[in-house]
């Protein structure tokens, strides 16, 4: 989920090596169980928090929000 960005802004994220980009509040990824990890992209004007890090699959959706400063 993002936050901070103003509507219709492209973002994206990497996650275990695989890039999704959308203007829309949420990107979805459909990954197996296992640990990955994530790096979100820069947007001009703007610092993502945070700017990379982990997320385990275990079983269940996972999510993370992202908030983007001026």
């Amino acid at each position: 989920m993002e936050h901070g960005l103003p509507a219709g802004t492209l973002w994206s994220v990497t996650l275990g090596g695989i890039r999704r980009n959308g203007t829309g509040p949420s990107l979805a990824f459909w990954d197996p169980n296992g640990d990955y990890s994530f790096r979100v992209g820069t947007v001009s004007g703007f610092v993502p928090h945070p700017a990379a890090g982990q997320l385990i699959v275990r079983g269940m959706a996972v999510g993370r929000t992202v908030s983007y400063t001026a």
